[in-house]
């Protein structure tokens, strides 16, 4: 066989790929949709490194709610921690001191409710990403680690662009870059996903280190533990009954987008 067919050959399936088909062969890589629709709740236990911040601990409740996806993040850093909750249609935070009362909590607004309502997501972007008025496009393919991986242009339905590079081996997410609305502008995160491991089904990185190029910061998520469908009530989710407060903000823990999804 001639050299030059033989390299049409070896191009051609790449080149025929339709982003339907691409993420189908990703949604088939991560567990299949009916292993990631089963899931009704989870609680993820990790480490989060940072600079200069140091560890902390995270705790992330998710829940699929009557009003939409509900999520509570708990960071605990030097013996403080800070919670932050979106109940599907709301978001608050409240700081708990160690051996102290906690703080009276607060409602937030703005671009604080959109992103934790984006974390919120259960599924990460590409399941019914059509249903659910959010464009993905296929830009072909792009060099990364020594690959010519996959990469896709997610557009959320807030807005929020991000691309997806997807392994040519595995099909799974192995790097993210898109931005994120902080304080009425957009900052830009880059992350990458590494240590997959088969947990409840689910193909899982329980490694993914971010960075924010324009601050240089950057941060390192160990995931610990995944607990799939765990009894979590709604109520955690709430703002915490008998208090009241005005608008307010607080530190936003950085997650990576659609990490552990």
């Amino acid at each position: 066989m001639r050299p030059w067919l033989a390299l049409l050959l070896a191009l051609a399936p790449a080149a025929a790929q339709t982003v339907d088909e691409i993420v189908a062969h990703n949604l088939a890589a991560r567990g299949g949709l009916d292993r990631i629709r089963a899931v009704t709740s989870k609680r993820i236990a990790a480490r989060q490194s940072s600079d200069p911040d140091g560890e902390s601990t995270l705790l992330i409740e998710q829940r699929r709610g009557e009003s939409g996806p509900q999520i509570r993040i708990s960071v605990t850093l030097d013996g403080v921690t800070l919670v932050r909750a979106f109940d599907g249609v709301r978001a608050w935070s409240q700081l708990i001191p160690a051996g102290r009362s906690p703080l009276p909590p607060v409602h937030l607004a703005g671009d604080e409710v959109s992103n934790l309502a984006e974390d919120a997501e259960f599924d990460g972007p590409l399941v019914d990403w059509r249903a659910r008025g959010i464009t993905v496009r296929y830009d072909g393919r792009a060099p990364l680690g020594g690959r010519e991986a996959y990469k896709l242009m997610v557009r959320l339905k807030d807005g929020n662009v991000f691309y997806y590079y997807l392994d040519p081996a595995t099909w799974l997410e192995t790097r993210t870059v898109g931005g994120r609305d902080t304080g009425g502008r957009e900052v830009l995160i880059e992350s990458q996903f590494r240590d997959y491991r088969r947990s409840g089904g689910q193909m899982v990185a329980f490694r993914v280190d971010s960075q924010t190029p324009e601050t240089g910061r950057s941060q390192s998520l160990t995931v610990d533990r995944i607990d799939w469908n765990p009894g979590i009530p709604e109520s955690r989710f709430r703002f915490p009954s008998g208090s009241s407060a005005p608008l307010g903000s607080a530190p936003a823990p950085r997650l990576a987008p659609h990490a552990a999804d």
